[in-house]
């Protein structure tokens, strides 16, 4: 029946977290609607599912004039796609393929999805075009309320078209994969930080925040998981400051929850995010997490519900909230100081470190699969 066929759509399958996102949709969708996944890019798939994949075959491109060209050939596309499977909603996972769902509309249901804070309009021009595109939605998706709200004031929405969708996790899939034997030794007391290479995750920071950690706990280690164009600057950074033998740059990792469980505590300091991920996964291993306050996604997800931005370590009901950063290219001591304190203390206070990690597997269960499928079933489906 039309009213079952469902098009989840994203430029690739290459290792990402909207990637991810797609694919556990796609699971937990399954068994009330016919999935197909279509993709603008089949090549060096990571992620596996059962639904079928269609690949469009019209990649990304640098070239300007050829980036035009090829929306217009991913719409054409996808408009004979969804006529030939008799699609009935379309749910798309970033710009890229939000703007091909929207014009490609042919009779069915047009979800887009936003997951980062990037994806947030700033300049009046941008956010016009914007505004009208998500205006032919018929709905938009956030991963975090702040999100949700920063979408709908920037391109002026009526309420109830941008809604908050909070990301899936498989954690009952976690548990079992945390059980597995790590790759590498966790040396104790330990911290751990998942993520890309890259300058939004602010990495530099936590390298000196750590650094200024090991001055009052010697024997403490940073885990770093994730691999990326700025490792090369990260490892050389660890040199300079001295602490390249208390820092493990591991790389990708395939199941990294075996190694987040055998760290005591897990700590973001990324410039900015959607919704992080790899906190929700840390906190579904029984991690205790520090997080710093950017925008968008660890407030809501540790519990801190004033509305100033944080300016101390504060002890939130699900982890501990810090200042955020500003970026990673510049030092910023007194947050670094900030953060590399309430590190040290939290490490330091086994009652609070034991009620953290209860918690944090509580605040997991809530973005299972299960409630992820309430949420679509509710607003969406």
């Amino acid at each position: 029946m039309a009213n079952d066929n469902l098009l989840l759509l994203i430029p690739s399958l290459k290792l990402g977290g909207q990637e991810r996102i797609a694919v556990h949709t796609a699971e937990i969708m399954k068994e009330i609607k016919q999935v197909t996944i279509a993709v603008f890019d089949a090549r060096d798939m990571v992620y596996e599912t059962d639904a079928e994949i269609v690949d469009l075959n019209i990649p990304s491109s640098s070239n300007k004039i050829t980036r035009v060209i090829n929306v217009f050939r991913r719409v054409k596309a996808l408009r004979k796609l969804k006529r030939e499977y008799k699609i009935s909603c379309t749910f798309s996972f970033g710009e890229p393929a939000n703007l091909a769902n929207v014009l490609s509309r042919v009779h069915d249901r047009v979800i887009l999805s936003v997951h980062g804070y990037k994806s947030v309009p700033r300049r009046k021009l941008s956010a016009f075009a914007w505004h009208f595109l998500y205006h032919r939605a018929d709905k938009v998706l956030c991963v975090a309320k702040q999100l949700s709200k920063e979408l709908t004031r920037a391109c002026r929405l009526k309420v109830g078209k941008v809604v908050t969708v909070y990301n899936p996790y498989d954690v009952n899939q976690i548990k079992l994969m945390m059980e597995e034997t790590a790759t590498i030794e966790i040396l104790k007391p330990s911290i751990v930080s998942v993520g890309r290479m890259e300058d939004i995750k602010g990495f530099r920071h936590l390298l000196r925040v750590t650094k200024l950690a090991c001055e009052k706990k010697p024997e403490l280690q940073l885990v770093l998981v994730g691999d990326g164009v700025i490792l090369p600057q990260l490892k050389e950074l660890a040199r300079e400051l001295e602490i390249e033998d208390r820092v493990q740059f591991v790389g990708f990792q395939k199941n990294p929850f075996a190694i987040l469980s055998k760290c005591d505590c897990y700590v973001l300091s990324s410039i900015h995010e959607g919704f992080p991920n790899a906190l929700i996964e840390a906190m579904a291993c029984g991690l205790p997490a520090i997080a710093v306050d950017c925008e968008t996604g660890p407030r809501e997800i540790l519990g801190y519900e004033k509305v100033e931005s944080v300016q101390k370590a504060e002890l939130c009901e699900y982890g501990v909230l810090c200042p955020a950063f500003r970026s990673d290219t510049e030092k910023e001591p007194l947050k670094e100081k900030i953060l590399a304190d309430a590190i040290v203390q939290l490490l330091d206070d086994n009652n609070t470190l034991a009620a953290y990690r209860i918690r944090s597997e509580l605040r997991a269960k809530m973005f299972s699969f299960e409630q992820y499928r309430e949420r679509l079933l509710e607003i969406v489906f």
